[in-house]
């Protein structure tokens, strides 16, 4: 017998991660569900989604790991909710794909920086390594989803790097960090930025071949006087007569 769980939710989306088909939406539910029945719009949501922010950076300044790990990843169950509204009340909008985008990148910035603070305010890293492991963070993310957006392969190399799986593989290491220790968050850290740098070079690379001519120069058919038969069939101007 299947376990209903393990099933894809029924509004997920063809563009979702696993955690998000499986998970995140089902979570959501009730709460698009309740907010349905109130006159509450799709962009209210989404300012009040990012407001989370202001814990999480507070957590993160008094040294609470899990914390910061439990808000960002409530973030991203609840990231779904203002566009599944969105969709019910046909209130989609440019503006509102555009302001969920902005603030998406806004509170996944803020909770590498929150991490960040709560590393060094624990003392488990020097502070040059963690300044410069959430600043590489933070510009590997922003710079790949722009890759996404404008390249000319949106396609990953082997596992597509959506925000909701790496968002719960940084959850899970905030647990493990408060039961083993900062390296768990580190290696994280470090596998998701290789993680997302294949997929963003892999995507150049298809991008640049696509564009790119054919390094072998086209071979013309030859006429019998050995000029090719493109060049003696193009008329000549008075100026390029000698």
């Amino acid at each position: 017998m299947t376990i209903k769980f393990f099933k894809a939710y029924k509004l997920s989306k063809p563009a979702d991660g696993l955690i998000s088909r499986y998970l995140n939406r089902r979570l959501s539910a009730p709460v698009v569900r309740a907010l349905l029945k109130r006159n509450i719009t799709p962009n209210q949501v989404t300012i009040a989604i990012s407001l989370l922010s202001i814990p999480m950076l507070v957590a993160g300044m008094y040294g609470s790991i899990i914390i910061v790990g439990i808000i960002l990843q409530l973030a991203s169950v609840l990231d779904g909710v203002d566009g599944e509204i969105a969709r019910t009340k046909y209130l989609t909008s440019k503006f509102g794909a555009l302001l969920d985008t902005v603030l998406d990148y806004w509170i996944d910035s803020l909770g590498i920086l929150a991490l960040g603070l709560a590393l060094l305010k624990r003392d488990m890293l020097t502070s040059p390594l963690i300044i410069s492991l959430v600043t590489f963070t933070i510009a590997v993310r922003l710079i790949s989803q722009f890759v996404v957006k404008m390249a000319l392969c949106a396609k990953p190399h082997i596992i597509a790097d959506t925000r909701d799986v790496v968002t719960f593989l940084i959850f899970i290491s905030c647990i493990l960090t408060e039961l083993m220790g900062s390296c768990c968050l580190v290696v994280a850290l470090l596998a998701i930025n290789v993680w997302r740098l294949d997929n963003m070079i892999y995507r150049l690379v298809i991008s640049w071949k696509t564009t790119c001519p054919s390094s072998q120069s086209k071979v013309l058919p030859q006429t019998p006087s050995g000029i090719s038969s493109e060049i003696a069939s193009k008329p000549m101007n008075i100026s390029e007569k000698k």
